[in-house]
């Protein structure tokens, strides 16, 4: 553990894809808004999350409403990130940064690829058609050409 503002804060490794948290951060105590993932303000020693990151009491997690598990992309061997859809052909293709090698997002840096996944559905779900772009490519965008090329 590391002792930032005498708040213990968790320690990442990046070798083991492990991370341990303090139980100081899991009661999201605070000494100031840093500790608070600087989402949200610290009052009185506890994280008051921004309504976005009310995810976690240290405000590091996203709030998301729930969603159903048959739509986006879902690849169970690799981590990817973001995504552009265009709908060509009869189908929607989403193109998506996806860690190569079995690497988790910390490693973007230099594992990361484009891919392409299909769906009849612009919601999903997506399933993997090819890699467009070895590592290293990030963040995908998509544009139609004048001429009607991507």
């Amino acid at each position: 553990m590391v002792a930032v503002n005498s708040v213990a804060v968790g320690v990442c490794f990046g070798l083991a894809g492990r991370c341990t948290v303090a139980a100081a951060e899991l009661a999201g105590a605070c000494a100031s808004a840093v500790d608070c993932s600087l989402n949200g303000e610290c009052v009185g020693g506890r994280c008051l999350c921004d309504s976005a990151w009310s995810g976690s009491p240290s405000c590091d997690v996203l709030a998301f409403e729930p969603m159903s598990s048959d739509t986006g992309y879902r690849n169970t061997s690799f981590a990817s990130w973001g995504g552009n859809a265009i709908f060509a052909d009869g189908k929607y293709h989403l193109f998506v940064a996806q860690m190569e090698n079995h690497c988790g997002l910390d490693n973007w840096g230099s594992n990361s690829a484009i891919i392409r996944a299909e769906s009849a559905d612009v919601l999903g779900p997506y399933a993997y058609a090819e890699r467009v772009i070895s590592a290293f490519s990030h963040n995908p965008t998509v544009r139609r050409l004048p001429n009607g090329s991507f």
